[in-house]
């Protein structure tokens, strides 16, 4: 009989408030099972073409992540007057210990996009899928798991966008979990 794989959905989401030092970072970018009230103060999108989020809970002593990760992305075009052209996007899930510079990469999604790949100015978004390969990873408590967005676009002014809106979210991500063992 085989595992029975368990699923947790994360959203990113950026508290203004919020201020979780680890490794050696404060991260207001976190993940979260649940969409905070929205009401609390959040900034919407980042204009940086590498955005890191944390997921601030440990999960449990020793867990292993093991399957498919899926979900999307969305990236935003704020330029008042330019279109924005996305060549390429990674996507990948680390884990880092307390320590600076101490980042694992537990799995990642790399994608060229050459059609459908340009955002409207203005407040255009794209929304790219995420398919990420997880092949029985440990993870132990002294860890936390990182999300980390790349990108590569010409043109336009290009956002990591990450609003607070459980009716819409901009980031989600199912990661496959195995108990331990």
């Amino acid at each position: 009989m085989g595992l029975t794989k368990l699923y947790q959905t994360y959203y990113a989401v950026d508290l203004d408030h919020v201020g979780e030092s680890w490794g050696g970072n404060t991260y207001t970018k976190l993940l979260v099972t649940e969409y905070p009230d929205d009401a609390i103060e959040s900034t919407a999108s980042t204009q940086s073409a590498d955005v890191t989020f944390l997921y601030p809970t440990i999960v449990a002593n020793v867990y292993y992540l093991d399957g498919i990760a899926e979900g999307y992305i969305t990236l935003q075009n704020c330029h008042a007057s330019n279109t924005a052209t996305v060549t390429s996007y990674t996507v990948a899930l680390k884990k880092t210990e307390d320590v600076p510079s101490a980042e694992t990469t537990l799995g990642s999604y790399t994608q060229s996009i050459s059609t459908d790949n340009t955002i409207a100015a203005v407040t255009g978004e794209l929304r790219l899928p995420v398919y990420m390969n997880i092949s029985h990873q440990k993870v132990t408590e002294n860890e936390k798991l990182l999300l980390n967005i790349t990108y590569v676009s010409t043109g336009g002014t290009v956002y990591v966008k990450h609003e607070l809106d459980s009716s819409d979210p901009d980031i989600k991500i199912k990661v496959p979990y195995l108990p331990q063992g």
